[in-house]
C-alpha cells in the first residue's frame, strides 16, 4: 500500500516543492504524510497495534528519506 502510494504521489510532490507551486502545498503535504505515514499507520493498527507504537517513530524517517529519494529519480521528465 505504501508502495503503490508512493508510486501515485511522489514525482507530483516533487514538482510541488521545486516548481514552487505554493497553492498546492497543502495537498502535497497530505499526500506525502499519508505515503509516508498515514498507510503505514493504518496497516499496524489494524494488525497489531503494539507493534505500531513501538516502531512508527523508527519507521517515519526512513519512509519520509525513501519518498524523497524516489520524487528525485522520477520527477526526471527526461
Amino acid at each position: 500500500m505504501m508502495a503503490i502510494t508512493t508510486y501515485l504521489t511522489t514525482a507530483w510532490s516533487m514538482r510541488v516543492v521545486l516548481e514552487r507551486q505554493w497553492r498546492k502545498f497543502p495537498l502535497m503535504l497530505f499526500y506525502t504524510w499519508f505515503s509516508v505515514d498515514g498507510c503505514y499507520w493504518i496497516y499496524w493498527y489494524n494488525k497489531n497495534p503494539t507493534a505500531l507504537d513501538r516502531m512508527r517513530d523508527a519507521n517515519l524517517f526512513a519512509s519520509l528519506s525513501l519518498y524523497g529519494m524516489c520524487g528525485l529519480i522520477w520527477y526526471y521528465q527526461g
